[in-house]
């Protein structure tokens, strides 16, 4: 697992945008607000089966609790987007109950500066989740790298592609040494 998912979706996404609205400079009332906001719409997602219906109500919720000025098609976007297959299905499937029924050797890879998979948010319910039915795994937080296991100064998103560095050469190492121990 390279940068894998130990929660639900929707608590990564919602970590992602408080970890980048921090980067950003934002106010404790406005991640306050910004997580709110957040889970009223993952709550619109989780219960509405209807894509029509979900943005409807997505849109009523937006409007009750826009901040001042803020503009309305970015926000038609961001509904769109939630409600599409992919981030979904993202939102509403649990990874621990796979991880609980994994009984082949697992390498559970994160970048301690990954700002989209927090490290400290998934490897806890990752190593959980494995211990449950699995006794060869290996769960490491690698530091200093990115979500894209990069050496990063920044370790913004934006920071990707300004990076020479492809994939870190520690984490290389690491992933060669498992795979060889366990093909022998």
């Amino acid at each position: 697992m390279l940068a894998g998912a130990g929660v639900p979706g929707d608590q990564i996404i919602d970590l992602q945008g408080e970890l980048m609205a921090r980067a950003a400079g934002a106010s404790a009332e406005a991640l306050a607000q910004r997580h709110e906001m957040q889970m009223k719409f993952f709550d619109i997602v989780k219960s509405e089966k209807d894509e029509k219906a979900a943005l409807e109500k997505m849109r009523a919720t937006w409007h009750e609790v826009k901040p001042a000025g803020a503009p309305d098609e970015a926000m038609d976007s961001e509904f769109r987007r939630l409600m599409s297959p992919e981030i979904r299905s993202i939102i509403l499937e649990d990874p621990a109950e796979v991880l609980r029924k994994l009984k082949v050797p697992v390498l559970a890879l994160n970048g301690s500066r990954d700002v989209q998979v927090a490290p400290r948010q998934n490897l806890p319910p990752i190593a959980a989740a494995l211990a449950a039915a699995n006794s060869d795994f290996t769960i490491s937080e690698l530091p200093g790298l990115n979500h894209l296991f990069q050496k990063c100064t920044k370790c913004t998103v934006q920071e990707y592609a300004e990076l020479e560095e492809t994939f870190s050469p520690m984490a290389l190492e690491i992933l060669g040494d498992w795979v060889v121990r366990h093909t022998r």
